[in-house]
């Protein structure tokens, strides 16, 4: 895991509100003269509200099931949301089945008969895929899920071997492993229960490939290699892990799988560090943990150190002199105490 836990980015959508539309549109028509048709209702104002003008009970603000709502169903206001969305009909929603000013029937020889409504193309969006909380995965779940990626799925462009039988399933995991937190322990976890018997390697990647590649660690490379050996999944650190892994490097440590989540991890020319395993059926997917990462904790106290959070901290520690009060990097902008 080359610190397969450093940048969530979720999005959400909160599917947003309809705009009210109203129900119909009515026309004055003289004391004594006939009734005059009214125009018919907007389309999107009628399919989403009932005959007696309440909400229809099929909108619930949900993208996914309002879009795929049958027809006479409520019908994507989220085409505002989806501009590239678009209809067959070139018509406009907004039609009159008989136009206010048309001839009476009685007085016409020829009554005009109704447009004919054009059908409307109905989309279906892809649904996002769930969100995944690996804290809450039993030991069962993480078996089905590496079960199936052996078994091959549609979605997996690469192949896995079969495990090994008649001896632990060795299983190699690598990363930076800096400011050790819990979405790191959860990768880890999910490496050691992914079959019955695993015996886990972890790989701490050194301060020269760490500033080379990426960027400076908060902590030492000794001080991340006693973090991750402490982790109650991890069997054995391998100190000397490289940032590219090569066939050497497996044959010499006799790994069978490498664990790591799945999204290509870019390196300096490489579109993903992982291909080489991948292609030897060696690669074992994981899955991420949201809302927790390095770069995240890394943001959390540089902020909090410009809006003084930690003044008080460092004054009792014996540093006042390091306090953002006072200091070129403190944040003006908020009401610090």
């Amino acid at each position: 895991m080359r610190n397969s836990e450093e940048d969530n980015d979720p999005l959400t959508d909160d599917g947003g509100s309809a705009v009210p539309v109203p129900v119909s549109l009515r026309t004055n028509r003289p004391v004594n003269g006939p009734k005059l048709p009214s125009r018919a209702r907007h389309q999107l104002a009628s399919s989403m509200l009932s005959d007696d003008g309440t909400d229809s009970q099929t909108y619930d603000g949900d993208v996914e099931s309002s879009i795929i709502a049958g027809a006479g169903q409520h019908q994507a206001s989220k085409g505002f949301l989806y501009p590239n969305l678009h209809h067959t009909s070139s018509n406009s929603t907004l039609t009159s089945q008989i136009e206010d000013h048309a001839a009476s029937p009685s007085t016409s020889r020829h009554p005009t008969p109704p447009p004919t409504v054009q059908p409307t193309l109905i989309l279906e969006l892809p649904k996002p895929a769930p969100t995944c909380n690996p804290a809450s995965l039993t030991p069962e779940d993480i078996r089905a899920f590496v079960q199936r990626a052996i078994d091959g799925e549609p979605s997996r462009p690469y192949r896995i071997n079969p495990p090994p039988t008649g001896r632990p399933v060795r299983i190699f995991a690598d990363g930076v492993y800096d400011l050790f937190h819990f979405g790191h322990a959860l990768q880890l976890r999910q490496a050691k229960l992914s079959f019955p018997d695993v015996y886990l390697l972890i790989g701490v990647n050194t301060d020269e490939d760490v500033c080379a590649y990426k960027a400076h660690c908060v902590m030492s490379h000794s001080e991340r290699c006693e973090a991750v050996r402490h982790c109650r999944w991890v069997d054995e650190v391998i100190v000397d892990c490289p940032w590219i892994m090569d066939a050497a490097f497996l044959d010499k440590w006799k790994i069978d799988y490498v664990a790591h989540d799945e999204v290509p991890y870019v390196s300096e020319g490489h579109n993903d560090v992982y291909a080489f395993v991948k292609e030897r059926g060696q690669f074992l997917p994981t899955r991420r943990t949201p809302a927790v990462s390095t770069s995240d904790l890394l943001q959390r106290i540089v902020s909090g150190y410009r809006k003084r959070d930690f003044d008080k901290k460092l004054e009792k520690m014996g540093h006042a002199e390091l306090k953002a009060q006072g200091s070129g990097f403190e944040d003006l902008t908020t009401d610090a105490p």
